[in-house]
């Protein structure tokens, strides 16, 4: 009989022991909390590393503390380095593990049927009108069905040891490391298999600027993952997801800058006197309503489900969006050609 857990559940912090408090104890109540040992990874922690060290040992947890603060992948690897388990979990600091949880993300490893999964979100912990957006955004464009896929979600992610050490672990890049990863798996022949009872609560972005600064992360990152990592290997899995259909985000990001461009254009043409100011206008309007329509779907399952208001309401965040896209996209291409 084995002496040590089949289940490594490996958690990286950083600078936020309230937030681990209420992560640790939601695992601390998982059914096959027995199984499991729980390692926390303290990304160096400037001021409240003793905090995060003190909220680990509360609840059992193996603490390591990083010399350096080199990002969550590296945290994670750390962690995967440390554990003693077959089976190798992944969940964020910032996360709340539902009841049930550890059983249905790792149960299709332990059958045999994959060798690795992922899923998405449960809901918010706090719920608010960013932090519920962040939701219904991504439960609109995950899977409602089980389905093999290159999206991997590293802060609810389950995997075989020997699968993700062959693999070489997480990237060290500090944002899309998880997105990387999922591609190297699926060109392996080793998709991740999405699961989507699988959800966990999640802290999200509480503020307007700190949403938008993780999203031009996530799409800077995102483009420059595509553009510097090998393409020989076989043809990748679809993601399965509505994440990254690429027409659509392009659509939305053309649309919504000539929308901005022709308003900035109408306006200097109104103070200017010039007769076309309103031809410029109308055309910024149509540009606006074709980013709508580019969004239509989503919109309507926000209708669907929260009121016509609350989705109207979200029509401005989605063009702040768009154009954080395109700073990202120009961005990643300008540093793709001067490097």
């Amino acid at each position: 009989m084995k002496s040590f857990p089949g289940i490594s559940i490996i958690v990286p912090a950083y600078n936020n022991p309230v937030e681990l408090d209420l992560c640790l104890h939601s695992l601390e109540e998982s059914e096959l909390r027995h199984q499991s040992e729980i390692i926390v990874i303290d990304d160096c922690s400037p001021g409240e590393g003793r905090a995060i060290e003190e909220t680990a040992k509360k609840y059992k947890a193996g603490f390591y503390r990083q010399a350096e603060n080199a990002g969550p992948g590296v945290a994670r690897n750390r962690g995967a380095d440390e554990a003693r388990g077959d089976i190798l979990v992944f969940i964020d600091s910032d996360c709340v593990a539902p009841a049930g949880w550890l059983s249905r993300l790792i149960q299709p490893i332990r059958d045999g049927s994959c060798f690795a999964t992922t899923s998405c979100y449960s809901g918010p912990v706090t719920p608010g009108w960013i932090t519920i957006f962040q939701d219904e955004d991504y439960r609109y464009r995950m899977p409602s069905t089980e389905c093999d896929t290159s999206f991997v979600n590293s802060c609810n992610f389950a995997i075989d040891r020997n699968t993700f050490l062959t693999c070489g672990g997480f990237p060290e890049q500090r944002i899309s490391e998880d997105f990387v990863l999922g591609l190297m798996l699926a060109e392996r022949g080793t998709p991740a298999r999405y699961l989507p009872d699988a959800g966990v609560r999640h802290n999200y972005y509480k503020t307007l600027h700190s949403y938008l600064r993780q999203r031009f992360s996530f799409a800077f990152n995102t483009v420059r993952s595509y553009l510097v990592r090998d393409k020989s290997g076989p043809k990748e899995a679809t993601s399965g997801t509505r994440s990254f259909n690429p027409v659509r985000t392009a659509l939305g990001m053309f649309f919504c800058s000539a929308a901005l461009i022709s308003f900035i254009l109408a306006g200097a043409a109104a103070v200017l006197n010039l007769d076309y100011a309103a031809a410029l206008m109308l055309g910024g309007l149509a540009g606006l309503l074709l980013e709508i329509a580019v969004h239509g779907r989503f919109l309507l399952f926000l209708t669907k489900r929260m009121g016509p208001r609350r989705s109207v309401s979200y029509i401005f965040l989605l063009c702040l969006i768009d154009l954080v896209y395109v700073y990202a996209v120009l961005k990643a291409l300008a540093g793709a050609m001067s490097g």
